[in-house]
């Protein structure tokens, strides 16, 4: 990923694109099926409150919590766009379920107000769970455990966008991207999938 200032646009993949194409898909037919899970067993209580300060001091956590998905006006391009980080809660919750029906029906949609959570499981005989659930659009299993692991561990974690790595925009960059996109789209709609022309969503047009 790129260097982004706050009204810095970061573009979608083709990649990424396609995993839009399938949150869309999810959209339509009601279901959750583009949030991802990691569940962290460990003996002894978790304190809730200690992880929510350590979560919230992260950079790359901070970053990942600012960014908003949109459209451009040129070709219609979905974007990342870096606003103002927002606090990251860490709830809590008494149950031996692996993972509780309350997370499960949790859906991380890009309409909202978070693309990931983390919650505290208190289980009996004195062990805990950790569960960090996240939208597959801002990150993949790889990314999400190198996350993980570089907080847990007590690893310094710097922003996720450097200086060091820019990308250039071509005109034939730009083409190979509309081509792309419209693949998406067109592969995304029925009789493939479905039709998502009555779903409303602002990322479909």
């Amino acid at each position: 990923m790129r260097a982004a200032n706050k009204q810095e646009k970061i573009y979608l993949t083709g990649a990424d694109c396609f995993i839009l194409a399938l949150e869309l898909h999810n959209k339509h037919a009601g279901i959750t099926g583009n949030t991802c899970r990691y569940v962290l067993e460990t003996e002894g209580r978790l304190d809730a409150r200690q992880i929510e300060d350590l979560i919230n001091s992260q950079p790359a956590l901070q970053e990942l919590s600012s960014f908003t998905l949109g459209r451009s006006m040129i070709f219609g391009l979905p974007y990342w766009k870096q606003g103002t980080p927002k606090r990251i809660p860490v709830e809590e919750w008494n149950s031996d379920a692996f993972i509780p029906d309350v997370i499960l029906e949790r859906n991380l949609s890009l309409e909202g107000a978070q693309l990931f959570t983390f919650d505290v499981l208190h289980r009996s005989e004195d062990r805990s769970a950790l569960i960090f659930s996240w939208n597959h659009l801002i990150l993949d299993s790889q990314g999400a455990a190198l996350l993980l692991s570089r907080i847990l561990v007590g690893e310094k974690t710097g922003p996720l966008t450097t200086e060091e790595k820019k990308d250039k925009w071509t005109v034939g960059g730009m083409i190979k991207g509309y081509k792309v996109t419209r693949f998406v789209k067109r592969s995304a709609r029925k009789p493939l999938t479905g039709d998502y022309s009555n779903t409303g969503s602002k990322y479909v047009q």
